[in-house]
């Protein structure tokens, strides 16, 4: 019976947003998640394949499927964990294994700067950084620690996760035609079309999101009562798959917590330190042009390449 369900899953098609940290992988992923032929897991960030990256095993597939619920209807099973991305060929290797061949993954890259501005903002709002700890503190500590083994950490994390040509051909020679790589700023700009262009790719109709309200998901923004803050962190935790389902009462609920304990966050960025981080990033962001053009991954470039 369990062989059975095994084989079942593996004839199933998978949808994997792989990603990048950051970049609009939640707002993407809510979006898909209302697609009637697709089967969103339970909650977004699985990261069932995440440990591998950093050498530790990973559970028994049983668990994987159980974040799906057994839905006949529908084409893909769709989740999406941000950090296979930077996993390689371990990580791909058991996807590839353990989902079969009818795997498709997409890449949402953003210029890494922006990335990383937005990294260290979001790591503060949800208290992973220090309250205190200033952005060129970050740069300075996280820029330090890519010379020293890999860690599950923001500082360890920070600036090596916007070396995405590092990381991107592993994908590439994997799944091939089957990764698709849009980027953040296009997405930004035009979600309807980037949906659009998605749902062509995966060869399902966009009908459903004619009037679908593209609102924009897990926007960064400064707290003000810490207890609350931490208590609707909890919540958001404990009702996800609820969310997941019922999109429009998060909305709400978001847009009442907004009101009561959040202001709207500063982005005010020193130019020093966005010219050290377009410094750090210059010569891999060129390395990633050429690899994009060279191999005719995408239409076009973004500024920042």
């Amino acid at each position: 019976m369990q062989n059975d369900v095994l084989k079942e899953n593996k004839q199933k098609k998978y949808l994997i947003i792989s990603g990048v940290h950051k970049a609009g992988t939640t707002s993407l992923f809510n979006y898909l998640a209302n697609h009637p032929e697709i089967n969103a897991s339970k909650k977004k960030e699985i990261h069932f394949f995440t440990p591998l990256r950093f050498s530790k095993p990973i559970d028994a597939i049983e668990k994987y499927h159980a974040y799906f619920d057994d839905d006949k209807q529908t084409v893909f099973n769709m989740e999406a964990s941000p950090s296979y991305l930077y996993g390689g060929r371990p990580i791909i290797n058991e996807i590839q294994e353990h989902l079969g061949a009818n795997v498709k993954t997409i890449l949402i890259l953003r210029n890494p700067t922006d990335r990383f501005i937005s990294f260290y903002n979001h790591g503060k709002y949800t208290l992973d950084l220090p309250k205190n700890l200033t952005l060129a503190k970050f740069i300075k500590q996280s820029l330090t620690a890519v010379g020293k083994p890999l860690e599950d950490t923001k500082i360890s994390r920070g600036i090596r996760e916007g070396f995405y040509v590092d990381h991107l051909p592993d994908w590439i020679n994997s799944f091939g035609k089957d990764t698709k790589i849009i980027f953040f700023e296009d997405f930004k700009l035009n979600p309807k079309k980037t949906v659009e262009i998605i749902c062509n790719w995966l060869a399902i109709s966009n009908e459903c999101y004619s009037e679908f309200d593209f609102s924009i998901e897990n926007e960064t923004a400064n707290f003000q009562n810490k207890a609350i803050h931490q208590f609707s962190i909890a919540i958001n935790k404990v009702f996800e798959q609820q969310f997941i389902k019922f999109p429009g009462i998060k909305r709400a609920l978001r847009k009442w917590y907004k009101t009561l304990n959040t202001n709207k966050l500063k982005k005010d960025v020193s130019n020093e330190n966005r010219a050290l981080l377009d410094s750090i990033y210059s010569q891999k962001n060129s390395e990633l042009r050429e690899y994009l053009i060279n191999n005719n991954l995408v239409d076009r470039l973004p500024n920042w390449l």
